[in-house]
């Protein structure tokens, strides 16, 4: 998906709905120059242990990081909700992270282990910041996780900050920072993000990197 970029636009939003394919890596052009960004990974094994999870990571090399946290094991990317500032003072990490990670296991023991702040999000945003010509720029990524057995997750959107190292709040798709971010580009009421139509472009065959 292409986007003209208006000389006088200070957010570029880009609207999508689309799933996030098993056992493959989804990618997104942030910025729409032809360089993936952002990468998706998302899998799903039901063969005596339930095993369930939802990986982010740069693409390429070319995102600086995505809003998160270190975990006790892995690092996790936070689910942020609407308005939630993403600029030079949010807590950025590098390299892969977590959305959701889920195990049950009825055959070796008896135990669930959810872990990850994605768990059942319904448009949550994800935070990230990238470069352009070597400048930071920073930007979001509206995502929804569900699915009682095999996980889903669906994209609903994502925009950037065309100035370099200016905020943006999750979930503005235009005007300036400090205007009231646009309502425009929520799921409509009473319908499943997972009945989105279309799907995203897919990446490498490949597992995510740990």
């Amino acid at each position: 998906m292409t986007a003209a970029e208006p000389s006088t636009a200070e957010v570029i939003y880009t609207p999508a709905q689309g799933y996030l394919l098993h056992a493959n890596w989804t990618k997104i052009d942030l910025n729409h120059d032809g360089i993936p960004d952002l990468s998706f990974f998302i899998s799903s094994t039901n063969y005596k242990v339930l095993e369930r999870e939802v990986v982010g990571k740069p693409a390429a090399g070319s995102l600086a990081g995505v809003v998160g946290y270190a975990g006790a094991v892995h690092p996790y990317a936070s689910a942020l909700t609407k308005n939630a500032t993403i600029g030079p003072r949010a807590a950025f990490i590098g390299g892969s992270a977590f959305l959701e990670r889920t195990q049950v296991s009825h055959y070796f023991c008896c135990y669930t282990l959810y872990a990850g702040p994605w768990r059942n999000a319904t448009d949550r945003f994800l935070g990230v910041k990238f470069l352009i010509a070597g400048q930071v720029h920073y930007g979001w990524v509206r995502l929804s996780v569900g699915g009682s057995r095999r996980l889903k997750a669906a994209i609903s959107g994502y925009a950037y900050e065309t100035v370099a190292n200016q905020p943006i709040r999750a979930g503005q798709i235009s005007g300036e920072f400090d205007r009231p971010p646009d309502e425009a580009g929520e799921t409509p009421e009473g319908r499943s993000p997972f009945q989105s139509l279309g799907v995203l472009a897919l990446g490498a065959r490949d597992r995510p990197a740990r």
